[in-house]
């Protein structure tokens, strides 16, 4: 009986000195992505002091042959963050902190369960772990509507606004201007008319063939017959009276 409490107590003990040491760990995965052309995963000393990380590895699934021993890396200073590229286009700048981790994808950005990356101490214990997140699907923009134009109604030509006529004096009566009326056409009361035309000379008589001078036509023949017959007679008397 003694043996199997005192066996718990060590199964006790272990299992809660793994996830401290975990929480303690100097070094963690700080960051992963698995969804760009080039997968990254990114380091970080969070302790005060230097971390020699010769012997710690970074594992994935298979972690028989995706597993990468950072002794590559040397020292990280304190709150240095070290970077690892993945895929076809990985490119290495260790002078820059920069390491290749394998030169084909490795990461899946989906699965059950999802493709992680674990950082693992010398001991074999894991120390930190950051699991693949499938990419957010980027919202899709609704197509706007286009307004539809409306139509431009067409100048309407508007009636012309008659001139104001000036107010005429009280008591005289104001002329409209009308046209002419023409024949047959009726006269509008209070209408100023245009003055008529004076009426055409009657046409004058024509003197006689004879070519007798205006003025002495047939009417005037008698008279002056009598005329003629008067001296005659008148002449006819003075050559008697000289005979005698």
């Amino acid at each position: 009986m003694r043996l199997l409490i005192g066996a718990l107590a060590i199964g006790v003990a272990i299992a809660i000195s793994g996830p401290a040491q975990a929480e303690t760990a100097p070094i963690k995965v700080s960051f992963l992505d698995c969804t760009f052309h080039i997968e990254i995963i990114k380091i970080k000393n969070e302790s005060p002091v230097a971390q020699d990380v010769a012997g710690w590895e970074l594992r994935s699934d298979p972690e028989k042959s995706e597993k990468l021993d950072l002794a590559i890396v040397g020292t990280i200073k304190p709150g240095e963050e070290i970077s690892f590229v993945g895929g076809p286009h990985a490119v290495p700048e260790e002078d820059f902190g920069v390491f290749v981790f394998s030169l084909k994808y490795t990461l899946r950005d989906s699965g059950s369960p999802p493709d992680y990356i674990r950082l693992v101490d010398p001991s074999g214990d894991e120390a930190s772990r950051e699991n693949c997140r499938a990419a957010t699907p980027k919202p899709t923009a609704k197509p706007t509507a286009k307004p539809t134009p409306k139509p431009t109604p067409k100048p309407t030509t508007a009636n012309p606004t008659p001139e104001a006529t000036p107010d005429a004096e009280p008591g005289v009566p104001t002329a409209s201007p009308s046209p002419a009326p023409g024949a047959g056409d009726p006269v509008v009361a209070g209408a100023v008319q245009p003055p008529a035309r004076p009426a055409a000379d009657p046409p004058r008589a024509l003197p006689d063939q004879g070519g007798a001078p205006p003025g002495l036509g047939t009417p005037l023949l008698p008279f002056w017959l009598g005329l003629a017959l008067a001296a005659a007679g008148s002449g006819l008397l003075i050559i008697g009276m000289r005979r005698t």
